[in-house]
């Protein structure tokens, strides 16, 4: 089972480790979110090894899995565990995952924490990998900030809607 992240204080830098994450900050963890009145979770995984600022890949879990059981059957948490790298994993509400349009909150709030968090350190750009109904959410944050991006790829996905796209489509990013 996840352990809670919420309330837990900052990790104190471990010089047994040197460039290490502390031991006690490695392993599988929860995060909860308040979005309009709505709690939200997600999930971080950090492989024994994860160095302090390390690469993540950032999944969208699909409707109806259980995140740890996900995780391990699609051999993510292999490849954290052979990368050393960490996952940040979002996940679908109680009704599953909205529109694009209806996620962009829960996936603001998330994205906001994952990148200035006290707990592990990432580097600037994201791997982002989106499944089912949970690929338009996290695609629709890419749009949005594609310099942050540094490869995506949506599995099952039902894709944007054109008008999402159009919206982004005269924006400079420089």
């Amino acid at each position: 089972p996840a352990r809670p992240l919420d309330g837990r204080p900052a990790p104190a830098f471990d010089y047994s480790r040197a460039n290490k994450m502390p031991r006690e900050m490695t392993g599988y963890w929860e995060k909860t979110f308040t979005v309009a009145g709505v709690a939200r979770t997600a999930k971080v995984y950090i492989s024994p090894e994860t160095p302090i600022r390390s690469y993540y890949t950032v999944i969208a879990v699909p409707d109806g899995v259980d995140t740890a059981e996900f995780l391990r059957k699609s051999s993510w948490r292999d490849v954290a565990d052979r990368r050393e790298e960490g996952l940040f994993v979002l996940e679908p509400g109680d009704n599953g995952w909205g529109t694009a349009e209806d996620e962009a909150d829960y996936v603001d709030a998330v994205m906001s924490f994952y990148q200035s968090n006290r707990y592990f350190s990432i580097y600037g750009l994201h791997y982002l990998v989106g499944y089912g109904a949970g690929a338009p959410a996290l695609e629709g944050w890419a749009v949005a900030h594609p310099l942050r991006v540094i490869s995506q790829i949506y599995l099952d996905s039902p894709g944007l809607h054109s008008d999402y796209l159009s919206a982004y489509a005269g924006l400079e990013f420089d």
